[in-house]
C-alpha cells in the first residue's frame, strides 16, 4: 500500500513536469516577438520605467560631487594618451550563440522591465546574432535588474551600505562576467610575510587623502576580455610615481606589462605586480601611444630608448599575520602614493554603484586586482578606502569606488603592491 503511494505521487510530479515545460518553451519563443515589439516604444517611454530602475538608476548620477570632479580634473591627459584608457563609444558586443533551453527561467517581464531592458541595450550598444540569444540576455538583465530592486530597498532601509546598478556586464552570465572580469589563474605567490618589527617606520597618515584631486590619477581603463586587471593596477601605482617624481604626466602602456613578464605573470590569465615591476627593473616604463592596448596577448617587442623610467625596487607585502593591517596600509598610501590590492570578487561588486562596499560575506580568495588612490570617512557608512578599477567609467562611481576599511572586507587588506623609481639617467626617486 505505501509502495502504491509513493508511485502514484511520483506519477502526479512527473505529470505536473510536462505540462509545465510546454509553456515555459512557449514563454521564451513568445518573448522572441515581445522584445521585437516593445523595442519601438521603450525609447519614448524612458520616463515611464520600473521603480526598480529609477532606484537603481540614479545611484550613478548620484555618487558623490567630489568623486565626479575630482575624477574629470585627473583626467587631463592628451587625446592620444588617454585613448587606451578612457571607456570611449559603448562598443557593440557580439557574442556566442545561446541556447534558449539553457536560459535561466523567470517569471514573465512586465513592460517595464521590457523597457528597461531595450534602454539598457540602446545605452550599451547591444547588438546579437540571433533573436534567441536576445532572449536570453534579456533574460538575464532583467533577472539582474531584479536584483538590484531588492538590495536598493534594502539600502534605502539602512540595513546595506553601497548601491547596486545595471552596467556594461549585466547581460552575461555569472560564468561569462568571471572569465572576462577576473584573473583566471593565480600564480603561486611568494611575497615577504610582513612583520610589524621589520616594516618601514613612517609618518602618522593625514586624515583623508584623494589622489585624483593632487594630479597622481589617470584616467580610467577599460580591460575588456582579457584579465589584465594586475597590469592596469600596476600602471596606476607607476603613474602615480612618474607624476609624484616629475618624470613623466602621461599614461603608461599596460599591454607590455601583459605581454613581457613572464615571471608570476600569464598575460591575459593573470599575473602579479610584483612580478611586474620586477621585471620593469630592466625592461623599463613605456608610454601607452608607443605600446597600445590589445584586449588580448600580443607578442612582447619594445625599445628600450622609449623608455620613460625604470624601477628601482619592488615591493610586495603580505598582511595576513598582521591585526589592524589597515593602519599601516593607510600610512603607506599616505606617504607613498596611489598603491596596489586584490580582492575577492563577489557578484554584488561587479555591479556596485555608489556608497562604501561592505559585503556581509564574501570569498576570501583574490583573483582581481585594483589600485588604492586614497582614503577618507563618509558621515553615513564610515572609513573607506578610495579604490580605481578597470571596468570602464560605468562601474562604481564613475570607474572608482569606495570599500570600508578596518574589516578586510573581501580579503581586500591582505597584500599591497608598489615600486620605487628611477628616471633614465639614473636618478632614483625616493618614496620613503
Amino acid at each position: 500500500m505505501k509502495f502504491l503511494l509513493i508511485l502514484s505521487a511520483v506519477l502526479v510530479l512527473v505529470l505536473a513536469t510536462d505540462r509545465d515545460q510546454p509553456q515555459r518553451s512557449n514563454w521564451i519563443r513568445r518573448n522572441n516577438n515581445k522584445i521585437d515589439s516593445s523595442s519601438s516604444s521603450s525609447s519614448s517611454s524612458s520616463s515611464s520605467s520600473s521603480d526598480s530602475s529609477s532606484s537603481s538608476n540614479s545611484s550613478s548620477s548620484s555618487s558623490s560631487s567630489s568623486s565626479s570632479s575630482s575624477s574629470s580634473s585627473s583626467s587631463s591627459s592628451s587625446s592620444s594618451e588617454s585613448a587606451e584608457h578612457s571607456h570611449g563609444s559603448p562598443r557593440i558586443l557580439k557574442t556566442q550563440q545561446y541556447n534558449p533551453d539553457r536560459c535561466i527561467l523567470i517569471p514573465e517581464p512586465t513592460s517595464d522591465e521590457l523597457n528597461e531592458f531595450h534602454q539598457w541595450a540602446a545605452k550599451f550598444n547591444r547588438q546579437y546574432l540571433t533573436d534567441r540569444e536576445k532572449t536570453c540576455r534579456m533574460i538575464n538583465v532583467i533577472k539582474k535588474l531584479r536584483e538590484i530592486f531588492v538590495h536598493n530597498k534594502r539600502y534605502e532601509q539602512g540595513k546595506v551600505n553601497f548601491k547596486r546598478n545595471l552596467n556594461d556586464f549585466s547581460d552575461l552570465t555569472e560564468q561569462e562576467s568571471s572569465n572576462r572580469l577576473l584573473m583566471k589563474q593565480m600564480p603561486e605567490r611568494k611575497l615577504v610575510k610582513a612583520k610589524a618589527e621589520e616594516l618601514p617606520d613612517l609618518p602618522e597618515p593625514r586624515e583623508s587623502v584623494d589622489y585624483r584631486t593632487e594630479g597622481l590619477v589617470g584616467p580610467i581603463g577599460l580591460q575588456l576580455y582579457c584579465g589584465s586587471c594586475f597590469a592596469w593596477s600596476s600602471a596606476a601605482v607607476l603613474e602615480g610615481q612618474l607624476r609624484k617624481c616629475g618624470i613623466y604626466n602621461g599614461t603608461v602602456s599596460v599591454q607590455l606589462m601583459v605581454d613581457c613578464p613572464t615571471k608570476g605573470c600569464s598575460q591575459c590569465d593573470g599575473g602579479i605586480e610584483y612580478y611586474v615591476f620586477d621585471w620593469q627593473k630592466k625592461g623599463g616604463i613605456y608610454p601607452a601611444a608607443k605600446y597600445p592596448y590589445l584586449d588580448r596577448n600580443g607578442r612582447c617587442s619594445y625599445n628600450r630608448r622609449d623608455a620613460v623610467a625604470f624601477v628601482d625596487k619592488a615591493f610586495g607585502y603580505d598582511f595576513e599575520p598582521i591585526k589592524g593591517s589597515h593602519e599601516y596600509i593607510k600610512k603607506l598610501v599616505s606617504t607613498v602614493g596611489p598603491i596596489s590590492s586584490g580582492i575577492c570578487v563577489e557578484d554584488s561588486f561587479k555591479d556596485y554603484s555608489s556608497g562604501v562596499y561592505d559585503a556581509p560575506r564574501c570569498c576570501t580568495q583574490q583573483d582581481h586586482a585594483i589600485s588604492i588612490v586614497g582614503y577618507g570617512t563618509d558621515p553615513r557608512e564610515g572609513d573607506y578606502w578610495l579604490i580605481k578599477n578597470s571596468w570602464g567609467k560605468y562601474w562604481g562611481e564613475n570607474g572608482f569606488g569606495r570599500i570600508a576599511m578596518g574589516k578586510n572586507v573581501c580579503d581586500f587588506e591582505r597584500e599591497v603592491f608598489f615600486a620605487q623609481l628611477r628616471d633614465t639617467k639614473g636618478k632614483v626617486c625616493q618614496i620613503f
